[in-house]
């Protein structure tokens, strides 16, 4: 007689998502070798939204979650890149915890009016805590110029900053780190590209972006964003997590961004940003 699974009994599984995973989700042979008798035909799935029902179908030598798995993703937004834990606490239910890139529960609520990632909410507290620090009048340490950094840095200059160079010679040091075998481009931002950014022709093709649900952008941070990737008329625009890059980097019109293909790295585009000079406005 199979013995019936405990709460953190090692009935558990985890799944990262990523290629056609809308449709059906597979199962890892090692645990349904290990817990096959337990594991019924149409289990529930358990999340802070509810049950839901789905199926589980043989195919292809696997078992996958099928009916009903579609209705789970949509429900629960589910992206590439998402981190799911199955725990398996019954003989008929999983309970689901659901992460999303940014190592953060999916359902966490955060205190923004607008939806945001775990890294938005990091960098917002660093912010005020710099605010803080000015007010109180501990001496920020000095800007490196644009020629030190350059000289110092093993990969990449200080670009981000206010400098006494110009914006235009800030983006041409940060072209000239880029390894030349690697596609780039660069572009000063308008005030329509907040929420959708068309991307130039030959970084496509020489990307193969168009063939590409979404992509990876890391920011001058170390923040790495899901961003959505969109064709229409073969005009290629990053779409859904744009905004969300936008708003955690502060940008705005007149910035310049330099985006760098790293193919080494898969689906990976890291960006340079090059802040406008602009006047500070007190609050």
């Amino acid at each position: 007689m199979a013995r019936k699974p405990k709460r953190n009994a090692g009935a558990k599984f985890f799944k990262i998502l990523f290629g056609d995973f809308t449709k059906k989700l597979a199962i890892p042979p090692l645990f349904i070798k290990t817990f096959k008798k337990n594991i019924p035909k149409e289990p529930i799935l358990k999340t802070e939204k509810g049950k839901f029902l789905v199926s589980v179908k043989f195919d292809d030598n696997r078992y996958f979650f099928k009916s009903g798995w579609n209705k789970f993703v949509k429900d629960h937004e589910l992206e590439t890149g998402d981190f799911l834990v199955f725990n398996l606490v019954d003989d008929k239910t999983f309970e689901v915890d659901m992460y999303a890139p940014t190592c953060c529960l999916k359902s966490l609520k955060l205190a923004f009016h607008e939806k945001r990632s775990c890294k938005d909410w990091e960098a917002k507290v660093t912010a005020e805590q710099e605010m803080l620090s000015k007010k109180r009048g501990r001496p920020r340490k000095p800007q490196v110029s644009a020629r030190k950094a350059h000289g110092n840095a093993k990969r990449r200059p200080n670009v981000q900053g206010n400098t006494e160079t110009s914006q235009r010679e800030r983006v041409a040091e940060a072209i000239r780190a880029i390894d030349p075998k690697h596609p780039h481009f660069d572009m000063d931002l308008k005030h329509n590209q907040k929420y959708i950014l068309v991307i130039p022709r030959r970084f496509v093709d020489k990307t193969g972006l168009d063939s590409k649900r979404n992509t990876l952008m890391k920011d001058p941070q170390g923040r790495v964003h899901t961003v959505d990737v969109k064709v229409r008329n073969r005009q290629v625009r990053l779409s859904s997590g744009w905004s969300a890059f936008y708003k955690a980097n502060g940008l705005a019109t007149g910035d310049t961004c330099v985006f760098e293909s790293l193919p080494e790295k898969g689906n990976l585009i890291e960006v340079q940003i090059i802040k406008k000079r602009r006047q500070r406005i007190s609050h």
